[in-house]
């Protein structure tokens, strides 16, 4: 009798072993594909390398976890979150632009080039109260992971920046405000003027003629996009523009 147990039990541990293998290689290849999305990201081009060269109007400094673009203004801070699966440093021709110009940027370096993954990189920098007024900004998911944050931060934020970007959260505060700009030629256009009920009273749009969803950033053609039919040093000087125009009026507005 003894013997007839023991081999009915042998074919149920083997099925339970076959089981575990299939469920092990099954985890094992959607962990290895995982990775493998998460390591394939744009790359930034050779400007990118001379922007983030400090001269005497923009010092340019790398941080633990990203850049520092530190411009003539003193009362300004911009921090900004790069788009997904960007080179971070794709952005520092436009960033550089805009602290030669409004306000001193802080870009963030976000783990495996996702700001989903450091959406909170903000809260330690916001501690540090040298600067009278502070601004979230973001480029496309970028944007979406700002203003997710700032949205739980209302407080402690004078407004928010999307380059290519909607809200995610209800941002109507006091004082609270939001600019929001993207190219005609964006190819998600219609994602872009998703829930406009989150957009607080005083909100700003500026749409750049000709322009698209990439060229915010120097790092190529993104799948899906329109076709720009300005140059990217154009849209980047428009986008530079009218951020600075933005801060101009609304800083005069929080400091009466």
């Amino acid at each position: 009798m003894e013997n007839t147990t023991i081999q009915k039990k042998k074919p149920k541990k083997k099925k339970l072993w076959i089981a575990l293998t299939i469920v092990f290689s099954v985890l094992a290849v959607l962990i290895a594909s995982c990775f493998l999305y998460l390591s394939i990201y744009a790359k930034a081009d050779e400007t990118c390398d001379v922007a983030l060269k400090s001269d005497e109007e923009v010092k340019v400094t790398e941080e633990k976890d990203g850049y520092f673009f530190d411009g003539p203004s003193k009362e300004n801070l911009i921090l900004f979150y790069p788009g997904a699966k960007v080179e971070t440093k794709a952005y520092a021709p436009l960033l550089r632009r805009i602290a030669s110009t409004s306000a001193d940027v802080r870009l963030f370096e976000m783990p495996f080039h996702m700001a989903f993954f450091g959406k909170n990189k903000a809260e330690e920098v916001r501690k540090d109260n040298t600067y009278s007024h502070y601004y979230m900004a973001g480029h496309s998911l970028g944007a979406a992971m700002a203003g997710d944050f700032v949205g739980d931060h209302l407080d402690e934020y004078d407004g928010l920046i999307f380059f290519a970007g909607y809200p995610t959260k209800d941002l109507h505060h006091k004082g609270f405000s939001l600019l929001n700009i993207y190219g005609s030629d964006d190819g998600h256009t219609s994602m872009l003027q998703k829930n406009p009920e989150y957009r607080p009273d005083d909100y700003t749009e500026v749409v750049i003629e000709g322009g698209n969803h990439a060229q915010f950033g120097n790092y190529g053609i993104q799948s899906g996009d329109g076709k720009a039919t300005i140059t990217r040093e154009e849209q980047q000087k428009q986008t530079a523009d009218a951020v600075a125009s933005y801060l101009k009026i609304h800083s005069a507005l929080i400091d009466k």
